[in-house]
């Protein structure tokens, strides 16, 4: 480009070769490609028993579910039978082409003539049909009755290489052969080939085997398709069965810190900077990395090679004043088994003004953005010459005029560094590019624009509902049969798009009461597109699955079933179900350590068929519920420490939980209740699709679920006199023990800190959000410099808050929970006409709060102003230790809307607003907040924030409870 070229930095050149020659023209459009081949590589996993007991007359499943497309689509099915039984034939015959299962009568096995099918998926795209390889799968039967039958948890699993997997083998035998394989201690051991068949060792990638558990951490692994096999030795013969796993790659992520396109000044001399994210290098070696700068026209044409390492650089007056450039990057990474490729993009205008330079940052850092998760975006000016960062004299955020898509921005702060946009607004699927508009003090303009790219959720699949005993269908619809009795399998296949790997949610939904609303119940969270022996409940109304992908873009789809009673007296009265739910119960204590997992999946079942129970129920039938309680905690104690902590262990746990029936539990219960919690919170904190996420948005409303349903339990027993939360009342002594209490608060402050989706601190996070009819909360992490936290005005329940300006500098977490009360709030003496508001900062990676109390924190909320008598006033409260007082804080009501209320207080931890009555003196800011008791007070909750207490005086004395909740 002559008179205008971008002269590149050649010093500190890195890579083993050179792949143009500075300043030599350049082909562009394969330069700036790195899309990969759309082209499907089809992977066809078989699932079916290897070998058959002598006696098993049990149905036999061949199952291609969990086969997969490199580009997702509609897979087909294709089996090849090859045998003599007309009934498997027949089988076969109609799901060739369409079903991806199976299922033959066990007649089709004999010790003579094993079962031999072959197996192959195709997918058809732009009108050519690929298939994977063929492959054989046979099924034998062995001439003894006592033979091991095998299942991995896990099959088909897809991971990054920041993942890891959990697996886990259980052994049981055929019913008919009499034996009980909790009885039999077995020898386990594991093997882990590589994509070329040869074995490595699992210890020596950071692997642990304990039993029948393996964790197998990706970090060592490479690209591609490893097979991970379990055994045991029974009575001197080895058993096994394996499972493929797959290690792909994440996305290499380029960007030029100034932004997708960017003012420099002409007579200064500017530096382009790219920045990498990149989750597969998970060591941070970035010496790993190649760089090649070209630089095109403003048509992208003339286009040279102008740079050979991470920063280009351009001298003063090298640029035409007026003139724009495209200038690109492509970044290779040569320190995987496959290397990768990504591009960075910047659009540079020149202009006379020296204007300064603007680095713009967003949060996500990573790829593409779900629109379930929102953006903050970051605007930093600093001087081109010094460094110094430059305080602006104004700042606006707008969408650029060449953006492709766009997002209303009116009801957002537009004028500060941050913008932050909210989840569920962004449009999925198209690409929004943001402009940061610059004023300095001198007068100086200048702009940035930052492209966003929004991920397109994964779309046309489906979920299909099979009834496994076809004798119970209504009327022959396969997603219908006896509720707690037959059992369902689910599967879930044909979707398109979204950023592998996809993992699976699993659940049913139930029609509440009163509302009428859908309540989901989360049963299995998977990377398998296929769950078995599923039993519903009476009240379930749908099942559904809801698919993720690896950027976080989520989909739903649903499939209506029909549920009906079982007949005779097994489910005419309470005691018969109960008894049923005892039948089961032993079940599952009978499966705790040869298939924890099914277990829990069993207690689920138990729960929900205490849930459906009748509303009045005899004290014999709640004795026995007490009794199935207490079993149902310490069998699910059981399974969980059988189990590897994971997310999908956590799902299966805090399913119990969540529905668990706490009525008259003692202190043991609710301890035994915590301690789950606390394990399946534990279990959480791994990654998600390579990304170290702490703890997912759908597993965090789980464990809020089961912390709810404590809480709620809670309220009950510890408040008397009140209105059951559940179906009664339960009698004063059954109270908790007083710490379970504090057990919850510390676990859902926790649950909030875990829930900080942040996996960096170079902009703060969009804040998350967790609510239940019990609390509501939010947590962020924020990047504050001192002088500004970093945090935007958010609504936390029917609180406003924002922090002050000058928190502690540095990588900062903070939670924020609206609780009903806490700290005796609910006591009529308090007169407190608002919930309750804790705040707590903490240094990133650390569990001890920040000391702020010599900040000043402003929040807002609303009051009922009909429930306070004329004369009253609000004071602004917080906890200081040991009382509510109101010394130091300043309290302002908006005359134009009495009912809104803003406070500024130390910033201690709990905050609320007391009603101060005329007959009594009102408090200055500087006066202990106590007011004797006898007053009329009231509150009215908005936003979610959960029912509090309010009492109204009756025929001058006394109070009347209209309202009630759990009193924390």
């Amino acid at each position: 480009m002559a008179n205008g070229r971008l002269l590149g930095e050649h010093v500190g050149r890195r890579g083993p070769r050179e792949v143009a020659t500075p300043n030599a023209s350049v082909d562009s459009t394969a330069f700036i490609s790195t899309q990969p081949s759309d082209t499907p590589t089809v992977t066809a996993v078989a699932t079916a028993p290897a070998l058959l007991a002598a006696c098993d007359d049990s149905p036999i499943t061949i199952d291609l579910s969990q086969s997969t497309s490199s580009t997702g689509g509609a897979l087909r099915y294709y089996y090849q039978y090859q045998g003599n039984s007309s009934a498997a034939a027949a089988a076969f015959s109609a799901a060739n082409g369409t079903q991806s299962f199976v299922t033959v009568p066990a007649t089709a096995v004999t010790v003579a003539r094993p079962l031999s099918v072959r197996v192959r998926g195709a997918v058809v795209a732009n009108g050519i049909v690929y298939s994977s390889p063929q492959q054989t799968v046979t099924v034998t039967r062995s001439p003894l009755s006592a033979v091991p039958q095998l299942a991995l948890a896990t099959v088909g699993f897809q991971g990054r290489l920041g993942d890891s997997l959990s697996q886990y083998l259980s052994v049981g035998f055929a019913t008919c052969s009499g034996i009980d394989a909790s009885a039999v201690p077995f020898n386990y051991s594991w093997t882990l080939t590589d994509p070329h068949r040869d074995t490595v060792t699992i210890t020596a990638i950071g692997g642990t085997v304990a039993g029948p558990n393996l964790a197998l951490p990706f970090a060592q692994l490479a690209y591609g398709t490893y097979t991970v096999t379990g055994a045991v030795s029974y009575n001197g013969t080895a058993y096994s069965v394996s499972a493929p796993l797959t290690v792909v790659p994440a996305p290499l992520v380029a960007s030029i810190t100034a932004g997708t396109s960017v003012q420099v000044a002409a007579g200064r001399a500017n530096r382009l900077t790219v920045a990498v994210v990149d989750e597969d290098n998970l060591a941070g070696n970035n010496t790993r990395y190649t760089y090649w700068w070209i630089a095109c026209d403003a048509n992208s044409g003339g286009c040279q090679s102008v740079g050979r390492n991470k920063n280009l650089i351009y001298p003063a007056r090298s640029l035409t004043p007026g003139a724009a450039y495209n200038v690109y990057c492509q970044v290779t990474d040569e320190g995987t088994s496959l290397p990768r490729r990504a591009v960075a993009r910047a659009r540079v205008t020149v202009v006379d003004a020296m204007v300064p330079v603007v680095v713009v940052a967003r949060w996500p850092v990573s790829g593409a953005v779900a629109a379930s998760q929102g953006v903050s975006l970051w605007a930093q000016v600093s001087d081109p010459d010094s460094g110094r960062d430059l305080e602006p004299k104004s700042v606006a955020w707008a969408i650029a005029p060449n953006s492709t898509a766009s997002v209303d921005l009116s009801k957002l702060k537009r004028n500060h560094r941050y913008l932050v946009i909210g989840r569920d607004v962004l449009p999925a699927g198209q690409d929004i590019t943001f402009r940061v508009t610059v004023v300095l003090p001198s007068g100086v303009t200048t702009w940035s624009d930052l492209t966003v790219p929004i991920a397109a959720a994964p779309t046309g699949g489906s979920v299909a509902v099979v009834n496994a005993n076809p004798a119970n269908m209504v009327n022959g619809n396969p997603a219908s049969g006896i509720a707690f009795n037959d059992t369902f399998r689910i599967t879930t296949g044909n979707w398109t798009g979204g950023t592998l790997p996809l993992a699976y949610t699993f659940g049913y939904a139930v029609q509440a009461p009163r509302s009428g609303n859908l309540v989901p119940n989360d049963l299995v969270l998977t990377t398998s597109p296929v769950v078995e022996a599923v039993t519903l409940p009476m009240a379930a109304k749908s099942v559904y699955v809801v698919v993720t992908d690896a950027a976080g873009a989520t989909a739903l789809t649903t499939q209506q079933v029909t549920l009906v009673r079982g007949s005779g007296a097994a489910v005419s009265n309470n005691s018969a179900v109960l008894d049923m739910a005892a039948a089961l119960l032993a079940q599952a204590r009978a499966a705790v350590r040869t298939n924890p997992a099914a277990a829990l999946t069993t207690l689920n079942t138990i729960t929900a068929m205490v849930a459906d129970l009748p509303r009045s129920v005899s004290r014999s039938d709640r004795d026995q519920i007490k009794a199935l309680t207490a079993l149902v905690l310490t069998t699910s104690s059981t399974a969980i420490g059988n189990l590897l902590p994971s997310p999908e262990t956590a799902v299966r746990a805090l399913g119990v939980l969540a529905a668990l029936d706490l009525k008259g539990a003692n202190a043991t219960a609710f301890a035994a209740c915590l301690d789950l919690v606390e394990s399946s919170l534990a279990g959480c904190r791994v990654t998600v699709g390579g990304v170290r996420r702490s703890l997912d948005a759908r597993q965090a409303q789980s464990i809020a679920r089961a912390l709810d349903n404590v809480l709620q339990n809670l309220g009950n027993t510890a408040m008397t006199g009140a209105p059951a939360l559940r179906r009664r009342q339960v009698p004063p002594a059954a109270q908790p023990a007083a710490d379970a209490v504090q057990r919850v608060i510390a676990q859902v402050q926790a649950l909030v800190l875990a829930s900080v989706a942040g996996e960096s601190c170079a902009v703060s996070s969009v804040p998350t959000v967790i609510t239940t009819a019990s609390f509501t909360a939010s947590g962020r992490r924020i990047a504050a410099t001192g002088t500004d936290s970093g945090d935007t005005t958010r609504p936390v329940g029917n609180f406003s808050m924002a922090l002050p300006a000058t928190m502690p500098a540095g990588c900062l977490d903070v939670h924020a929970v609206n609780w009903p009360s806490l700290h005796g709030s609910a006591d009529a003496a308090l007169h407190m006409v608002a919930t309750i508001l804790s705040v707590n900062a903490f240094a990133n990676g650390t569990t001890t709060p920040l000391s702020t109390r010599a900040l000043n924190f402003t929040f807002s909320t609303t009051v009922n102003t009909t429930a306070v008598p004329a004369g009253s006033a609000p004071a602004c409260v917080f906890w200081d230790g040991t009382q509510w007082t109101s010394s130091g804080c300043t309290t302002a009501v908006d005359p134009t809307a009495p009912a809104q209320v803003t406070c500024t207080c130390p910033m201690y931890s709990d905050f609320s607003v007391q009603a101060q009555i005329k007959a009594e003196p009102v408090p200055d800011a500087g006066q202990t907040g106590a007011i004797a008791a006898g007053a009329i007070v009231g509150v009215v909750v908005v936003g979610g924030g959960g029912m509090i207490l309010w009492k109204r005086r009756k025929a001058g004395r006394g109070y009347h409870e209209a309202v009630s909740s759990p009193t924390l």
